[in-house]
């Protein structure tokens, strides 16, 4: 089923259209509760991990997100102009990368933590004892 076809069967457009409801109006509408609505889910997960101080996940978040808009752009550009394929299997490719960059830095993130945890677990051993 196309887009077109779902979006024609939720919202009867020619019931719209006497009233100067385009499909300019209907698509910013969309947009604009997409964004509440994300953003809305969004806000307190990245208060949360603002105060856990964990910049490294914002920062993968936020890269990622860049990456996505941007193959996405690339991949829609390419069918646009039929200067190459736009096949979404590219995107999928593209979002098991960041998913593997995620998986990598979350796995040298335990690492270092523990490599921490064991330092200051023997820094703490090595201090003289004071006899009470």
């Amino acid at each position: 089923m196309q887009f077109n076809n779902l979006k024609d069967w939720f919202i009867e457009t020619g019931k719209l259209s006497p009233l100067g409801i385009t499909d300019s109006h209907l698509h910013f509408f969309f947009g604009l509760i997409s964004i509440f609505f994300i953003y809305y889910v969004f806000s307190p997960l990245i208060r949360w991990l603002v105060e856990l101080q964990w910049s490294k996940v914002l920062t993968y978040m936020l890269g990622s997100m860049m990456a996505l808009f941007l193959w996405t752009f690339v991949e829609f550009y390419q069918g646009a102009n039929g200067t190459g394929n736009m096949e979404f299997s590219d995107l999928a490719s593209s979002v098991l990368a960041i998913i593997v960059f995620g998986v990598s830095l979350f796995i040298i993130h335990l690492v270092q933590s523990f490599v921490r945890h064991i330092r200051e677990k023997n820094k703490k051993n090595m201090q003289p004892q004071k006899n009470v």
